[in-house]
């Protein structure tokens, strides 16, 4: 989705602001931005979008790991 938020700064130039998070929660923005609006076409900005459900579930998946090493050295 092409960013609103930059408003007429970015009127000639194509940026891609993709929420980086899991269902519950955001945990970061993958922003993508160029000059040239062919090179942000659909393909690249499906893979964009893949790269951050990448890091969503990687980002995930260590806070899940830290929460249960926590867990099992701690007493009931």
């Amino acid at each position: 989705q092409r960013c609103c938020h930059l408003g007429d700064r970015c009127a000639d130039q194509i940026t891609f602001c993709i929420p980086v998070g899991d269902q519950t929660r955001t945990l970061g923005l993958l922003y993508l931005h160029s000059a040239d609006p062919a090179a942000l076409g659909p393909v690249k900005c499906q893979l964009a979008q893949t790269v951050a459900d990448q890091i969503a579930l990687a980002l995930t998946n260590l806070s899940l790991r830290d929460l249960l090493r926590h867990q099992s050295i701690r007493d009931p």
